[in-house]
């Protein structure tokens, strides 16, 4: 069975969510209490399986150079977005890279330096670009080619909530 990791955002994880279970995904679109989603996939974390997630916020805070929020609900969404890479084989992210200082933007920025904390796999479309990156050997580098999905049975799609129509047109090629 093929899997989708996704947050139930909206933008970018609810047209993953819309193209993989139309590709057959089972879709599994972590929230927690107080999380607004259109999501008809949503599996809601309790307080303790959030707060499991904080070494892995204050990683991502420290490579960042960020300050980890205050308890609320910022910081649900970031520690709800470990469990959106924890289990995963690769991570597709729709988003806008800062070439100043290599970094990602919002909170997908976040997940994806858990990502490469753990060593998954990171694709990221740049939809200001027009164009995939990927993590590799430490450094982002501009990738050749659209990344393939079908080589993993376990994906995280996640992005920006301000999708534009490159990143959907992305998402849509990747299924």
């Amino acid at each position: 069975m093929k899997i989708l990791y996704t947050g139930g955002a909206k933008g970018a994880d609810l047209v993953f969510e819309a193209a993989a279970l139309k590709a057959g995904y089972e879709v599994h679109a972590f929230s927690f209490s107080g999380h607004k989603s259109h999501s008809k996939c949503l599996l809601k974390l309790g307080d303790s399986e959030l707060n499991l997630a904080m070494p892995f916020v204050t990683n991502a805070a420290k490579k960042l150079g960020k300050n980890i929020p205050a308890p609320g609900h910022i910081r649900n969404l970031l520690l709800r977005n470990y469990y959106q890479v924890k289990d995963t084989e690769a991570v597709f992210a729709v988003s806008t890279f800062n070439v100043a200082t290599n970094t990602i933007a919002g909170g997908t920025g976040w997940a994806v330096e858990m990502a490469i904390e753990l060593k998954k796999p990171v694709f990221v479309y740049d939809q200001l670009r027009k164009l995939w990156i990927q993590f590799i050997d430490h450094k982002w580098q501009r990738s050749l080619w659209v990344p393939s999905i079908q080589a993993y049975d376990k994906i995280t799609g996640i992005g920006s909530r301000e999708i534009n129509e490159f990143g959907i047109n992305a998402i849509n090629e990747l299924f």
